[in-house]
C-alpha cells in the first residue's frame, strides 16, 4: 500500500495519468515448470489408459499459481525495457521510452502509471 500511496502522490506532482488494468485470467498464462498432475474431470472421455492429467499452463487455486504468474510477468516487463525498483520488488520503471513510465503488480492487477 506504501508504494501505490507513493506512486499516486508522485504522479499528482508531476501531472501524470494513471491508467489501471486488471488481467482477468492471469494464471492462465504462465507455462508450469514442475510437474502437476489433475484428475481428469467428470465428462471428459478419453482412452482408458489415463488416469490423470498433467497440466501444461497455471490455474487460479493452485499453490503455485501467483509464484508462475509473477515469474512469467517478471520475464515480460524486463524483456521490454523495465528494471525493478529498489523501493519495491512490486514496482517497475522503464525510462528508456521518451517519458517514465512506472508499472506495478500487486496480486492479479496490473497498475500502469504514466505520463501523457
Amino acid at each position: 500500500m506504501v508504494t501505490l500511496r507513493m506512486v499516486i502522490a508522485i504522479s499528482k506532482h508531476f501531472g501524470w495519468l494513471i491508467d489501471q488494468h486488471d488481467v482477468v485470467t492471469a494464471f492462465l498464462y504462465s507455462f508450469m515448470k514442475e510437474q502437476v498432475l489433475c484428475v481428469i474431470p467428470e465428462g471428459v472421455e478419453l482412452d482408458s489408459k489415463f488416469d490423470c492429467l498433467e497440466l501444461v499452463k497455471s490455474l487460479c487455486g493452485l499453490k503455485q499459481a501467483s509464484r508462475v504468474w509473477n515469474a512469467t510477468f517478471d520475464e515480460f516487463v524486463y524483456s521490454i525495457g523495465f528494471q525493478v525498483s529498489g523501493f519495491d520488488p512490486c514496482l517497475y520503471i522503464n525510462t528508456s521510452v521518451g517519458h517514465r513510465v512506472c508499472t506495478g503488480l500487486r496480486g492479479r492487477r496490473f497498475n500502469d502509471w504514466k505520463l501523457a
